[in-house]
């Protein structure tokens, strides 16, 4: 995971760590430390989202154990309020 991140959020000052259940909060926290603790995260959460919001970044961990990452493109109208 942590090869992922580095490369497709580079420029990344913070991170949202969603679990696998809504009843668990999300938390955001510095984007270095999901970086140092991308693995851990990876290997005892069966499945968990990470969303970098300077990069528009999300990047799902599933069941199956696969990586997904995908770029969130803003909508115009949304950046002119």
């Amino acid at each position: 995971m942590r090869d992922f991140i580095d490369r497709y959020a580079p420029k990344a000052g913070s991170v949202v760590l969603f679990w696998g259940s809504l009843a668990i909060p999300g938390v955001k926290f510095a984007a270095d430390s999901a970086v140092s603790f991308a693995d851990w995260i990876a290997e005892r959460s069966a499945e968990c989202w990470l969303y970098y919001p300077d990069d528009q970044v999300l990047v799902e961990s599933s069941f199956a154990g696969m990586l997904t990452i995908a770029a969130i493109p803003l909508r115009r109208s949304v950046l002119r309020g």
